[in-house]
């Protein structure tokens, strides 16, 4: 009954007389039309109604080619829209939203991929259906939240929501137009760079990239428009060993725009320096395992922060569930007070931040949130969280830092932060730092590492590109090592560092919990020291990874 009558007002909607083709504001128009209707309109004989609506989207323009030893593995152009409609009922104390669900059928989210045409009649079919579906799934997990949280008992978790300011904050200024053309050719030329190495079975080179505007209506008022998009070129490869070790390697161009990537000798010369070091890896002798200083640099000395520090600074807590209470959920997670780094560092977020050619930042958050620039460590303790509108019993304000896929999970979530040492020594004196923990550890080399694997959050991967460096300076390749019980509790035995500050773009894994992946996930931009040090960590030889193969390879050449 309730989908009859919305679809016969649907149908003698003035919107069917809009021209759509000619109007630019039809998608948000047609958002917050059905948020709003949504909120008011929406009953159910046996449930409560509507207490908010968000409905979001992003109308984007996507490429993405990849390629192995110069041939095309596969191109894709895509026009699409993915949306968000998510109707909440019960109020900001407890509501039906963020419950850990048995039931997949049951999506309070509803998750669509809308017309990429502009017709007022389609665009209002998907949206009278998924608001349908939403409110009704909310209906029955707000039931099913309530009886949960009753059962548990304990201590009460802190309000489902916070309260914010509905934006209206329309820029439809737009990134430049992708260059399919260069990105395909930057994929084939790169990736034929591998055929230059023939013991590699994988030299593969992905470019993706998408342009486009980010849509949020709310029932609040919140109307956001604004531009989003990025490009990023990755290169992998790797070879197996005849004792069934495999080495692998990757390195990753994240930047805003196709003309924002450097030349494409400069990703030609990292190629090959990449599949150099591979070869040369692959003929080092196995060291079984090692305990003592590691030094990080360039790329690993960034990731080093990247993988141990994001898991302390995000401040939204886990989704309810009925088998642990909330201080169950939030042991081991993201504590203020408590010391992350050495004394006088400290860590910056700031969306806000206008970095020329990188993503990342942004004026409002995926709720509609102004983003705003937040001190998150001082003299080494966590000092404050980044906020979503979820709310802590320690912190209730959103502080703009909702991030996520626009159909993924939204939390707080870094953006374009800064980890600053208490000292930026010269090369000489981290040296001279080096030199002295080796000698504490009476070892004549030590472990240092320019690049890591792909990892999770609160992992430290394994080392992709590493070198034993010895007294005299000269250095020897290192096979393959794991870094052992490593945690966030590494970054306070940082003895020091060094070589000046860097910027270093990567994609973080969509969900706090997943895996990172090579072309795709969150823009992120970190600035932070060139070189560090650390006290002392455990690596041992992981063993082989697989089977031997059976019988030579092929040579590229033939």
């Amino acid at each position: 009954m309730i989908r009859a009558l919305l679809l016969l007002a649907l149908l003698s909607s003035p919107a069917q007389a809009q021209d759509a083709k000619t109007d630019p504001d039809l998608l948000l128009d047609r958002l917050a039309h059905w948020a709003e209707r949504a909120a008011h309109d929406l009953a159910l004989a046996s449930g409560p109604p509507p207490s908010r609506t968000l409905l979001a989207a992003v109308d984007l323009q996507a490429f993405q080619v990849r390629a192995e030893f110069g041939a095309l593995l596969s191109e894709a152009s895509q026009h699409s829209r993915p949306g968000r409609v998510e109707v909440v009922v019960g109020d900001d104390t407890l509501n039906s939203a963020r419950f850990q669900m048995i039931d997949p059928s049951l999506q309070v989210v509803v998750r669509p991929a809308f017309v990429v045409e502009d017709v007022p009649l389609a665009l209002d079919r998907d949206l009278w259906l998924t608001t349908d579906h939403a409110y009704k799934s909310a209906v029955v997990q707000h039931q099913v939240k309530q009886a949960a949280l009753a059962a548990l008992g304990g201590e009460p978790p802190p309000p489902d929501w916070s309260p914010a300011p509905a934006m209206v904050a329309i820029d439809r200024s737009s990134l430049p137009p992708l260059d399919q053309d260069r990105l395909r050719a930057t994929a084939l030329q790169a990736s034929d760079r591998f055929r230059a190495v023939p013991q590699l079975r994988a030299g593969r080179v992905e470019v993706h990239g998408w342009t486009g505007h980010y849509h949020l209506a709310t029932s609040e008022g919140a109307r956001i428009v604004q531009p989003e998009g990025w490009v990023v070129v990755f290169a992998q490869a790797n070879l197996l060993r005849p004792d069934g070790v495999r080495i692998t390697d990757q390195r990753q161009w994240l930047v805003q725009s196709s003309a924002d990537l450097p030349p494409d000798q400069t990703i030609f010369d990292e190629v090959d320096a990449m599949a150099a070091s591979l070869a040369a890896r692959a003929q080092a002798a196995v060291v079984d395992d090692y305990e003592g200083p590691v030094v990080f640099e360039g790329r690993a000395a960034a990731d080093l922060f990247r993988y141990l520090a994001p898991p302390e600074l995000g401040g939204t807590p886990p989704e309810p569930s009925a088998h642990q209470s909330y201080r169950q959920l939030i042991r081991g997670g993201p504590r203020l007070g408590r010391r992350l780094l050495p004394a006088g560092w400290g860590v910056v977020d700031d969306p806000t931040r206008a970095i020329p050619g990188l993503p990342g930042g942004f004026a409002y958050d995926r709720e509609g949130v102004p983003a705003e620039r937040v001190e998150l460590v001082r003299d080494g303790y966590v000092y404050d969280l980044l906020m979503s509108r979820v709310p802590r019993h320690d912190l209730a304000r959103s502080n703009g830092h909702a991030r996520g896929s626009v159909q993924g999970s939204w939390q707080a979530r870094l953006s374009q932060w800064e980890v600053t040492p208490a000292h930026n020594l010269s090369d000489r004196a981290f040296e001279r730092d080096v030199a002295r923990a080796a000698k504490a550890a009476k070892l004549d080399r030590i472990l240092v590492v320019r690049s890591l694997g792909l990892g999770r959050p609160g992992e430290l991967p394994r080392p992709s590109d590493a070198v034993w460096r010895y007294a005299d300076g000269h250095e020897e390749p290192v096979v393959s090592l794991q870094f052992q019980n490593v945690d966030r509790r590494a970054l306070r035995d940082i003895l020091a560092a060094g070589g000046g500050m860097q910027q270093h773009a990567y994609l973080a894994a969509w969900s706090l919990r997943s895996h990172a992946d090579g072309d795709s996930g969150l823009p992120t931009v970190l600035t932070a020291p060139r070189r560090v040090l650390v006290g002392e960590l455990e690596a041992v030889f992981p063993g082989a990874d697989e089977k031997p193969h059976a019988y030579s390879m092929p040579g590229l050449g033939e």
